[in-house]
């Protein structure tokens, strides 16, 4: 067994440069890959685990770079499916199938290896993945994991038989950060993409001369509701009383 002999007695001087946590570096390298844009991420300790997370994300398309401690991610083209010879040598690479689901609808992630402490099973982070609507099978060893509608919100919970799973709430939290929570009946990109265009065209509507506005045809009525009603209780606009509402000429 290795084993460290300290011998007492001397006064210490100088300056250690410490790293950052190896725990905590892994999910912030995936959570990299749910942004476009680049991403650098500084004093990464440089160890076996943050080498393989880098490797494998690199074969996933990402552009990584690392030096001096830090590494710059730019996940511009991302593809869906982990190697298994990267995967099987980390338990933590299954943290990456959070980002993947959240920026893909869709991921191929081997059954992770690399564990020495015991069993620790990764079925609370598959339970998670489903509780968002993702469909989970198991091929050949890989997570074969699928969202054609999207991911959903939900309330979860992480509790098992061995008690929480920390990097299971990691993976979650990263793949429901895009989830687009549904209000009314109207997701918030859907209801901000619409009151965008109504506002644009009442823009061109106001720049142009009165004899134009009143030639061109009437623009097609758009009732925007964001209550919480029940299906089919939502209140009905009229195109009279959305003209009046909105301001739009006829």
């Amino acid at each position: 067994m290795e084993k460290l002999v300290v011998h007492g007695g001397f006064t210490l001087r100088g300056a250690v440069n410490i790293s950052g946590s190896k725990n905590a570096s892994l999910p912030i390298l995936a959570a990299s890959l749910l942004t476009d844009e680049p991403v650098v991420v500084r004093r990464v300790p440089d160890v076996s685990d943050t080498n393989f997370m880098v490797q494998i994300m690199g074969q996933l398309g990402a552009s990584v770079e690392r030096s001096s401690g830090n590494v710059r991610v730019e996940a511009r083209n991302l593809h869906s499916e982990a190697a298994y010879e990267q995967v099987r040598k980390m338990r933590a690479s299954i943290c990456l199938m959070g980002p993947l689901m959240a920026r893909m609808q869709r991921c191929v992630i081997p059954l992770p290896g690399g564990c020495v402490i015991g069993d620790r099973p990764v079925d609370l982070h598959i339970r998670a993945i489903q509780a968002l609507g993702a469909q989970v099978q198991i091929e050949r060893g890989n997570l074969v994991i699928e969202a054609p509608r999207g991911l959903k919100g939900a309330t979860i919970d992480l509790r098992g038989d061995h008690g929480p799973t920390v990097l299971g709430t990691d993976n979650l939290m990263m793949a429901a950060v895009l989830v687009f929570t549904m209000v009314g009946s109207f997701a918030p990109s859907r209801l901000l993409s619409r009151l965008y265009r109504l506002l644009m065209r009442k823009a061109e509507l106001n720049s142009e001369p009165r004899s134009s506005r009143m030639s061109r045809s009437a623009p097609a009525a758009v009732c925007i509701s964001v209550s919480s009603s029940p299906a089919g209780s939502a209140p009905k606009c009229s195109p009279s009383s959305l003209e009046k509402k909105s301001g739009l000429e006829t």
